[in-house]
């Protein structure tokens, strides 16, 4: 894992090398749908991604990110937040001049006694509003020991440099 940082850390920090590449920042609000439907029922995300470009329409690169669901009150009794920080590769196509679809796929670091880590995998669709805002919807799901941690949601993503 140590690793992972490590290159994401010297991928951001060559951006003013490498003109051809692209951070961002995403920020969004989340539905849990499914099991996690029982434990929240409402989430906040945040992504940090820096993309290469590979051709004309595809970009690839690395992304992290945090998610932190806020626990349910159930029968009087308040169930503890659940957090997550997942780590892998992105894609994005691009579909049309101002619509785009990807990929996140990697791993998601469970935060807390209560929380498993697991498989991530989130596909996505955004639209350019403008040079440097997109807006978001996305599905998120962590599959793990047997169960999965689902979410739907909208938001938006800054381009950074």
């Amino acid at each position: 894992m140590k690793y992972l940082f490590s290159v994401f850390f010297v991928l951001c920090l060559s951006s003013s090398v490498l003109a051809q590449n692209k951070l961002h920042l995403g920020l969004s609000a989340n539905i849990p749908i499914g099991d996690a439907n029982n434990f929240s029922s409402f989430a906040l995300a945040g992504d940090l991604n820096y993309l290469f470009d590979v051709s004309e329409y595809w970009d690839v690169g690395p992304f992290t990110g945090t998610s932190y669901a806020f626990g349910e009150r159930v029968e009087g009794m308040q169930l503890q937040d659940v957090q997550f920080v997942p780590f892998g590769g992105a894609v994005r196509f691009e579909f049309l001049p101002r619509i785009n679809f990807g990929l996140d796929i990697g791993y998601a670091w469970g935060i807390g006694s209560i929380t498993d880590s697991g498989l991530y995998f989130s596909p996505r669709a955004q639209v350019t509003v403008t040079k440097r805002i997109d807006i978001v919807a996305a599905y998120r799901g962590i599959s793990r020991s047997g169960s999965s941690w689902d979410m739907i949601g909208i938001g938006a993503e800054f381009l950074l440099n």
